[in-house]
């Protein structure tokens, strides 16, 4: 009896060791996360096998790739065939949406589900891919009929963005929302996205209507924007340069296309009353375990949605076994290819996919029908697949929204397919609403943006107007005059006065300020126009528009005295680089021409009968005079007869031809200008130097500037200053010109290029702007926090920039007032002498020629070399030898002594018999001739043969 019952237990345990299961599922994780989907993918595993009770025996064996599809030394279809011969159940993981078409053919080839965090944008087929992802289209376009939007901005930055961008076009297209419009943006690179935003700007400004109403006030219809980026740090930075272009007021209304939406920091649009709606997913449910894997998700900041739905997935995955496990016996059957960790496709072991024919996994249609009817209460919300497109159904969304002053509240709720509930009963359209009350413009003194009207009866001067005081417009004129007359006159149809003050604004405690800031802070003004600074610290306490005005930190200096040409002027319009250059290639020129012709047979020549030496008209001295000619444009009596030297010299022709040109053009300039010396020309000489000392206006935004830079020059410059603190810093801009006007060019002063522009316009012109600006900011108009004039001043601003008026007031008050009329002119049309850059072209044809003429002198060298070989049946080396002495002293003496068939030679003594032949024959033909009556001969050919004969002979 106890021996059978120790033969049961071995049986059971036996028994039921074979019954526990061992199931390989595949995980694949692609892209720029893939680190972060490393580390929240065994927590969330973890936290499902804690979370559900599982009542059989089996084990998940996760086989773990990170694919780079982006690397070309990875094989990616290995790599997942490899998964696959392990015999994987199911692959879970997030690849990017490019990839995802061919993976989910892959899949479905083979019959294995693939869990996708991505979302699947192609709803015509299954391709046993399941998305947990929520379409957020649907949502988007609930919310657009909800509140009528007809125009949307609709800017994105990748490939999700793109296919929900198609997915709304086509609802577009096939709904009864035709006169529905989108305006898409493709947003390359965030950090330069200022063009875009300014384009947005234009497009919705265009769109909107505005619309009368019976109290003449006035409403205009928002400015739907939707972002739909990839990553946070996307959102990030356009949300701050949103902000920072004043795109942030009441009228504008942004969508965010992400479900991680609620994760970004809304402060970006806290102020300025701008609507921004966003969709979650519902909240998690509130049980222990839940909360254990949320809480380990936040410690290591790894919340996100993402890693909410990778835990439904695992979860997803373990339901549907263990649903399995309980169905019928038929269906358990299916899972026993798992047992004891080996797989089996039928008898096959694995799923091969490098044969020729496509085994695909015999039970992969059934454990996908399973997947696709699993459902259950998740993370995300409720999870239920639809079994055509394996798209989550059924879900909800949270509706958010930040408007005002107020952070983001919870306003309703979506649920498939079109249900949107919201609590907000407004039309989602903002109204700019003004009273026609007279509005004051503080404001301050400050040529050529402000300045009182001279009246000859009015004895009231700018130092001794009290601040606070209230002036008429009449009273005043200036750039800033004009520009409030535009805006709110115009523009705003409303009454203004200005309120005078003379501090632009510094925060004297905290939240406390003086000056037109603190006019505004304190609600004593409506708006400023005036020359004030765009900051950071100011744009905390008052709103701006756009700048009305660009501009920069600029130096001032005393013009130096002109200097006028001197006896070498004439050198001047080349560089000293050019010129040596020009040396160079004249002496080049002429050894090339020297060497050519020695080279070229056809250079040589005889000058007479009696010379026994040929000759070369090109020496060294006559290549070098012929060089020089040719390059001053006078004719001479040498010209090149071979190829090689008319290369050459057409090559010098050219050249000496852009030169003289281009020196003669520039020649007048530069005897006819005065040049300005400046001892400093930019900001860094500035710096380097302490004999010219420097400084700006106390208090003022330059020198805020300087004190909190971190760039080491300009902190160099900042204790330079603080060293003379009593010598640098002025009171007023008016002191600091006049510093500098009287300092005989020892000091230069630091203020704002608008200023500077202005004073070196007007008497007694002595003072000029030197270098680029040193930073960039603008002029705003400010308007206290939440200010119902913010919004129309900005579209105010706009207009007036794109119609040209602001680039005409402009030159109103600063060029057309000029008082320097030629000064500007003169100072520039200072010329600058032409580098090796500017002529580098003829230095290369130069060259080019020179090469070629060498080639071609080689050529005809050799080309001698060869005829006079066969010519005298020599060896054509030793004939390369003689013509090689030839070309160097002229003649070969050794040949001209001993050989008497050396053909110059020879030659002469044919011309001399020749000539000889032919005056015997004239002296003797009228008497041999009459008398004898012979034929006659060609005496001279016979005289000729004779003394070759006799010359054989005699050899």
């Amino acid at each position: 009896m106890h021996f059978n019952s120790i033969i049961f237990i071995s049986f059971v345990h036996i028994k039921f060791v074979e019954m526990i299961l061992n199931i390989p599922v595949g995980s694949m994780f692609y892209g720029p996360d893939r680190e972060f989907y490393m580390q929240i993918n065994p927590l969330a595993r973890q936290y499902i096998f804690n979370k559900l009770e599982r009542r059989f025996q089996y084990n998940i064996t996760e086989i773990f790739n990170i694919l780079d599809l982006n690397n070309t030394n990875i094989d990616t279809w290995t790599t997942l065939c490899d998964q696959l011969s392990n015999g994987i159940m199911s692959l879970i993981g997030h690849i990017d949406i490019d990839d995802f078409d061919w993976i989910s053919d892959f899949c479905s080839s083979y019959q294995v589900p693939f869990l996708s965090l991505t979302n699947n944008y192609n709803f015509l087929k299954n391709n046993f891919s399941i998305s947990f992802m929520p379409d957020l289209i649907p949502a988007l376009i609930a919310l657009i009929r909800r509140y009528q939007i007809t125009d949307l901005v609709y800017i994105y930055d990748g490939s999700h963005g793109a296919y929900r961008l198609k997915q709304l076009m086509q609802i577009q297209t096939f709904s009864s929302t035709q006169n529905f419009k989108i305006y898409s943006r493709f947003l390359d690179d965030p950090d330069d996205s200022y063009d875009l935003l300014q384009n947005v700007e234009y497009i919705t400004d265009r769109s909107r209507r505005v619309l009368p109403s019976m109290n003449s006030n006035r409403r205009t219809s928002g400015r739907y924007i939707v972002l739909d980026f990839q990553t946070f740090s996307t959102y990030h930075i356009v949300m701050d340069k949103i902000k920072h272009r004043g795109m942030t007021t009441s009228d504008y209304h942004y969508i965010l296309l992400s479900l991680n939406a609620e994760y970004l920091d809304m402060t970006y649009f806290r102020y300025g009353g701008v609507n921004v709606t966003y969709f979650t997913l519902p909240s998690y449910s509130n049980n222990q375990t839940n909360e254990k894997y949320i809480q380990q998700l936040k410690e290591k900041n790894l919340l996100t949605t993402e890693s909410l739905l990778l835990a439904d997935a695992w979860e997803t995955l373990l339901r549907t076994i263990n649903r399995m496990l309980i169905a019928s016996d038929n269906i358990r059957e299916k899972l026993k290819v798992y047992r004891q960790g080996k797989f089996y496709n039928d008898l096959t072991p694995g799923i091969n996919c490098r044969t020729k024919q496509i085994q695909a996994w015999s039970s992969g249609d059934i454990y996908l029908k399973y997947l696709l009817d699993t459902q259950f209460q998740g993370l995300t919300g409720y999870i239920q697949f639809s079994n055509i497109t394996g798209q989550r159904i059924n879900y909800t969304f949270d509706v958010y929204r930040v408007t005002g002053n107020e952070m983001p509240s919870h306003i309703g709720f979506f649920q498939t397919p079109n249900i949107l509930q919201i609590s907000d009963n407004s039309t989602y359209r903002s109204r700019i609403i003004f009273d026609n009350r007279t509005r004051l413009i503080v404001t301050i003194f400050d040529e050529p943006f402000m300045m009182l009207k001279r009246n000859f009866n009015d004895t009231l001067t700018e130092k001794s107007i009290a601040p606070g005081t209230i002036l008429d417009p009449s009273r005043v004129e200036g750039y800033c005059v004009d520009l409030a007359y535009a805006i709110c006159h115009e523009k705003l149809n409303l009454p203004y006065k200005f309120l005078i003050e003379t501090k632009y604004g510094n925060e004297i405690e905290k939240g406390d300020w003086d000056g037109m800031v603190g006019a505004l802070v304190n609600r004593k003004a409506d708006l400023s126009i005036a020359s004030l600074t765009i900051n950071g610290a100011r744009e905390k306490a008052v709103d701006f528009s756009k700048p009305f005005i660009e501009l920069g930190i600029s130096i001032m200096i005393r013009k130096p005295e002109k200097q006028k040409p001197g006896v070498f002027s004439f050198m001047d319009p080349l560089s000293t680089e050019i010129w040596i250059c020009v040396i160079l290639s004249y002496l080049l020129i002429s050894l090339i021409l020297f060497l050519v012709s020695r080279f070229s047979a056809y250079e040589w020549y005889f000058e007479n009968e009696s010379d026994a030496r040929p000759r070369n008209k090109f020496s060294l001295q006559n290549s070098l005079f012929f060089s020089f000619a040719a390059f001053m444009h006078q004719g001479v009596d040498l010209l090149p007869r071979s190829m090689s030297g008319r290369v050459v010299t057409s090559a010098w022709w050219f050249f000496s031809l852009i030169l003289v040109s281009s020196y003669t053009a520039n020649l007048a300039a530069f005897l006819t200008v005065e040049k300005l010396v400046t001892p400093i020309e930019t900001v860094e000489d500035l710096s380097k130097q302490t004999e010219i000392y420097y400084g700006t206006l106390k208090g003022g935004s330059t020198m805020s500037f300087f004190n909190k830079s971190t760039i080491p020059i300009f902190k160099r410059m900042w204790n330079f200053m603080q060293q003379r603190k009593d010598d640098v810093f002025v009171t007023s801009n008016r002191e600091g010109i006049e510093k500098v006007r009287r300092s005989k060019g020892k000091f230069a002063f630091l203020l704002e290029s608008t200023l500077n522009e202005y004073v070196n316009e007007r008497l007694p012109c002595d003072t000029m702007r030197i270098g680029e600006n040193i930073d960039a900011k603008g002029y705003g108009i400010g308007t206290p926090l939440g200010s119902d004039l913010r919004e129309a001043i900005n579209i105010a601003v706009l207009e007036l920039t794109e119609n040209g008026f602001l680039a005409s007031l402009k030159q109103k008050w600063y060029y057309e007032r000029s008082e320097c009329t030629n000064s500007k002119s003169k100072d520039s049309k200072q010329s600058t002498a032409l580098n090796l850059a500017n002529v580098a072209g003829m230095f290369y044809v130069l060259i080019i020629g020179l090469g070629s003429a060498m080639v071609i002198a080689f050529l005809e060298f050799l080309v001698k070399a060869k005829l006079d070989s066969i010519h005298l049946n020599e060896n054509i080396r030793e004939v390369m030898r003689r013509n090689l002495r030839i070309s160097i002293t002229g003649i070969d003496f050794d040949e001209k002594l001993n050989n008497v068939d050396y053909w110059p030679l020879q030659q002469q003594r044919i011309r001399r018999l020749s000539q000889a032949a032919n005056v015997d024959r004239i002296e003797r033909k009228t008497n041999v001739s009459n008398t004898l009556e012979l034929p006659q001969t060609n005496d001279k050919n016979n005289l000729v043969q004779r003394l070759l004969s006799t010359n054989t002979s005699n050899v």
